[in-house]
Parts: C-alpha cells; structure tokens; sequence
C-alpha cells in the first residue's frame, strides 16, 4: 500500500500527509 501523502483519491488529486490539514479554497465573497 502506498504512504497516504503518495494516496491519491477517487478524484486522482494528491492526498495531504495524515495529521496535516486539508487544503482548503479561501471563501470568495459574492
């Protein structure tokens, strides 16, 4: 099995280190 920083999901995008925190979008204001 792979590490899971080099697991990837179903999406196929790159999965962060465990214990690191999501990468997440900053909210737009509309």
């Amino acid at each position: 099995d792979p590490a899971p920083e080099e697991s990837r999901d179903l999406r196929g995008e790159a999965r962060p280190a465990r214990g690191a925190p999501a990468p997440r979008r900053p909210l737009l204001p509309r």
